[in-house]
């Protein structure tokens, strides 16, 4: 569950984490206890809201850059973001959206049913 801060566009959850989405030259910052990542952005070329490049991040800012990321944490880590964002009601769109959208543009089409 997320609590809304109105003075920012930021969201904290029950876990401990914070998301704030603080603009076009600071990002959107992800916050886990004293841990904390950047994450590049951009406002969406098409439509409102924002371009979120969620695979940005490559270890945790200082003093903890020489801690791994696992690959769990990783996808943990942009679960709870999107959550977030969700929950503030922030349009936006990531890279990977764009693979799943490309992909399915691509699909074959269904072949018709004998039936009809």
């Amino acid at each position: 569950m997320f609590k809304k801060n109105f003075l920012t566009l930021s969201a904290k959850g029950d876990e401990g984490i914070e998301v704030n989405l603080r603009g076009l030259k600071k990002g959107l910052a992800y916050r886990e206890g004293a841990h904390w990542i950047q994450l590049d952005t951009e406002p969406n070329a098409i439509g409102a809201g924002w371009r979120i490049y969620i695979d940005s991040f490559k270890a945790w800012k200082q003093p903890y850059e020489n801690e791994v990321i696992a690959d769990a944490k990783r996808a943990q880590i942009k679960s709870r973001i999107r959550a977030a964002l969700d929950f503030m009601k922030v349009g936006y769109n990531t890279p990977e959206d764009d693979k799943v959208t490309s992909a399915s543009l691509w699909s074959p089409a269904p072949t018709p049913s004998a039936s009809l």
